[in-house]
């Protein structure tokens, strides 16, 4: 192995597009596309929310655990060294120290850590394309292909293509597939990319039973300045969960700050940044019952 981390193996990653990790170097399409990476990170972050990381496109395959790995390398009792002569028997001994068996088992126990969240990442990743590959055989989803070399147009894909037993090694871990383009001069094969139209995407994903809300550009567009703000510093700042969303007087401050940026033009004003405060935040049921206990207990006593 040539490292002692398989994470730092980029031969070891399920998806061997490169640069996979930096969204700017994928393949480009109409601004109505969405290229196939960016497909199952909306998919992942819609269906599997809160767990979806974002980074899970960079799992790699790490099938044995170092902890087994560790077991099997203290049972192992390797065959004795061939002399290098016959006139010396004795082998030639390099010099160095063998690590303390303690010390490899904390390597093993820290790296078994990194090994179980590469686990639960490829998962995530499986179950996101999985889903994909689904909508697309039932006809729910729409598919797209354009070709890998010279560009050219967008071209429908047929959902029977998507009958694949490993979606995953077929459509995404090189951006796409060999396939034959019979709608060109050439049939081919040619190898291409895969993209979705994001609005159909997204649509579908709304109808998911457990599928949290998805807001896409457009659909901010269509809302109040303030909502707009509301939402874009929310997500800038992480609050996609009670834990995540900082303080009242904390929120207020990064709004005040933000203000120039969020709502170029428009006089800030306390009673707008006490809205946006509360709408951005998390309701607190606690907080709320003590609140309406105290107002009726102060009602009452008047």
């Amino acid at each position: 192995m040539p490292f002692e981390n398989p994470l730092h193996d980029s031969a070891k990653r399920i998806i061997r597009f490169p640069a996979v990790q930096f969204p700017k170097t994928w393949p480009k399409a109409p601004s109505q596309y969405v290229f196939i990476f960016e497909a199952i990170n909306l998919v992942g972050s819609a269906i599997l929310a809160p767990d979806w990381t974002g980074e899970e496109l960079s799992a790699i395959s790490w099938i044995e655990s170092p902890k087994a790995e560790r077991k099997r390398a203290q049972t192992f009792r390797p065959s004795p060294p061939i002399p290098h002569s016959l006139s010396n028997p004795r082998p030639r001994q390099p010099i160095r120290h063998a690590p303390i068996e303690h010390v490899l088992d904390w390597k093993a126990e820290k790296l078994h850590e990194q090994w179980e969240a590469n686990r639960r990442a490829a998962e995530r990743l499986n179950k996101s394309v999985d889903w994909i590959a689904q909508k697309c055989r039932d006809g729910e989803l729409r598919s797209f292909y354009r070709l890998r070399v010279g560009g050219g147009p967008v071209m429908p894909m047929s959902a029977h293509e998507w009958n694949v037993d490993i979606p995953l090694i077929t459509f995404v871990s090189n951006g796409g597939n060999n396939r034959f383009c019979r709608d060109l001069k050439s049939a081919g094969p040619f190898d291409t990319f895969v993209f979705f139209e994001k609005d159909e995407l997204l649509n579908v994903l709304r109808l998911e039973p457990d599928a949290p809300l998805v807001v896409s550009e457009a659909d901010l567009s269509r809302l109040s300045l303030y909502l707009q703000g509301a939402v874009r510093l929310a997500l800038r700042n992480g609050y996609t969960s009670r834990k995540a969303c900082e303080t009242n007087p904390v929120r207020e401050a990064e709004i005040r700050g933000a203000w120039p940026d969020l709502f170029p033009g428009i006089t800030i004003s306390d009673n707008a940044v006490e809205a946006i405060t509360r709408v951005i935040g998390f309701p607190d049921n606690r907080s709320i019952g003590t609140g309406l206990r105290a107002k009726a207990k102060k009602g009452g006593g008047r």
